[in-house]
C-alpha cells in the first residue's frame, strides 16, 4: 500500500509539471476525437484551397455542393481532383460568385477532395469568408443522407481574419491567418441561389 502511494504521489508531481496545451493544441484534439461527418477546408499561403472529406462512414456514392467566395475578393483559376477522382460536373454560377460541384464514386473514410487555385492580392481578401452550402449527400441505394443535424455532419468555413468577428479581440497577434475558427462574419458574401 506503501509504494502505491508513492507511485500515486509521483505521478501527481510530474503530471503537474507538464505546461498546459496551447488553444490550437487543444484544438486538434477535440478535431481527432470528432466523429462528425465532415468536409474540411485548408488554405496553403500561395491560396490553394484543400477541400477534404473525414468519417465518411458509410461511403457516399453521390455528393452536390456549391462553394461560396466573394470574387470580389478572390478569383477561382483551376480546380483539380484528389483522392476520389475529378468532379463529375462544375459549374460556374453567377459570374463566379460561387461554383457548383458534383462527385460521383464510392467516397469512404478520409482523403483530400479536391484543390482549388485562388488569385487575389491580400488587400483585397482580408477579412474575406470562404464556405460550403447545399450540401447533398447519397449512399450507394441512392437514398439522400439526412446530414441536418449537426451532430452528425459539419462542413468547415475558412477566413482571412486578424481579430475576433465579434468582439474585435486581437488573434494571432495581429496577423492576418487563414483560420477555420471565428468565420461567422455577419457581412459574409453570400450571393442568392
Amino acid at each position: 500500500m506503501k509504494y502505491i502511494l508513492h507511485i500515486i504521489i509521483l505521478v501527481f508531481v510530474f503530471s503537474c509539471d507538464d505546461t498546459p496545451l496551447t488553444q490550437e493544441e487543444l484544438d486538434q484534439v477535440s478535431e481527432a476525437n470528432d466523429t462528425r461527418i465532415k468536409i474540411t477546408m485548408d488554405m496553403s499561403a500561395n491560396l490553394e484551397l484543400t477541400l477534404g472529406i473525414k468519417n465518411f462512414d458509410p461511403p457516399v456514392a453521390f455528393m452536390d455542393f456549391e462553394l461560396i467566395f466573394d470574387p470580389n475578393s478572390l478569383a477561382l483559376n483551376s480546380t483539380s481532383g484528389q483522392k476520389f477522382g475529378e468532379p463529375f460536373s462544375m459549374v460556374d454560377v453567377s459570374d463566379t460568385t460561387f461554383a457548383s460541384f458534383s462527385f460521383m464514386g464510392n467516397m469512404s473514410g478520409d482523403g483530400d477532395l479536391l484543390k482549388l487555385n485562388f488569385q487575389g492580392s491580400e488587400s483585397s481578401y482580408k477579412g474575406t469568408t470562404i464556405f460550403i452550402r447545399n450540401i447533398e449527400l447519397w449512399d450507394n441505394s441512392s437514398n439522400l443522407i439526412d446530414i441536418s443535424d449537426d451532430e452528425i455532419f459539419y462542413s468547415q468555413s475558412i477566413c482571412y481574419i486578424d481579430e475576433h468577428p465579434t468582439n474585435g479581440d486581437i488573434l494571432f497577434g495581429g496577423d492576418y491567418k487563414w483560420t477555420n475558427g471565428y468565420c461567422w462574419h455577419e457581412n459574409v458574401y453570400n450571393p442568392q441561389p
